[in-house]
């Protein structure tokens, strides 16, 4: 058998049964991008797909059964096998959306502020939606109309890690913005900041004791 399996019509269900001949249902229904990706070496045992008929296929024989190895079949393995297994895994956080309501006053804001640039990534909605630079990751600010009600900065924040705490700290107080929580030592030497942004997003600046 190689390593990937091969397609399921659409409309077929797996069954799935496990060495000791325990069948174990699937948790979903399976087509042919999902059931036809390789999984790693580390299921370490067999599998048996049998796919049942719910009908008629839309093209093939029915019914079909597809004998799996430990190297295809992420969904049919890990849920023979109790979902030991991730079926994926995470890289990294891609972006942060912040709600506004001025989005030219929330650019300027993060510009002029810790000199946020925008991300060289076009924005799927340029005029409601811009993508902030961050180096490893982004911020989007989604302009919102007056309808939606500002957040509360008590339930969620946004962390930003900066160089120069105590400069930032400055220019928010000069603004006049909200100031939420001076600067605290977080037990690993970090210093934080809270604060509420021009939109009323709750902001959290931190400097690493590393950065100091």
């Amino acid at each position: 058998m190689g390593s990937e399996c091969p397609a399921v019509p659409r409309n077929l269900r797996g069954v799935y049964e496990s060495p000791r001949g325990r069948r174990t249902p699937p948790a979903r229904t399976f087509d042919a991008a999902t059931i036809g990706a390789p999984w790693p070496q580390s299921i370490g045992a067999h599998c048996t797909c049998q796919a049942l008929g719910r009908g008629r296929p839309r093209a093939g024989p029915a019914p079909l059964a597809v004998e799996y190895d430990p190297h295809v079949d992420a969904i049919a393995c890990a849920t023979a096998y109790g979902g030991a297994e991730h079926l994926a895994r995470a890289l990294g956080l891609f972006h942060a959306t912040l709600p506004v309501w001025d989005l030219e006053r929330a650019e300027r804001f993060w510009h002029e502020l810790l000199g946020i640039e925008r991300h060289p990534m076009p924005s799927y909605a340029p005029n409601s939606v811009v993508f902030l630079d961050l180096g490893n990751t982004m911020i989007h600010l989604a302009r919102y109309g007056d309808d939606v009600p500002r957040p509360d900065p008590r339930s969620t924040h946004v962390a930003i890690e900066v160089d120069a705490l105590d400069e930032a700290i400055a220019e928010v107080k000069r603004r006049g913005l909200t100031v939420l929580r001076e600067s605290l030592r977080r037990p690993d030497g970090a210093l934080s900041f809270y604060f509420v942004d021009t939109e009323g997003n709750r902001i959290e600046l931190i400097q690493r004791a590393a950065q100091r």
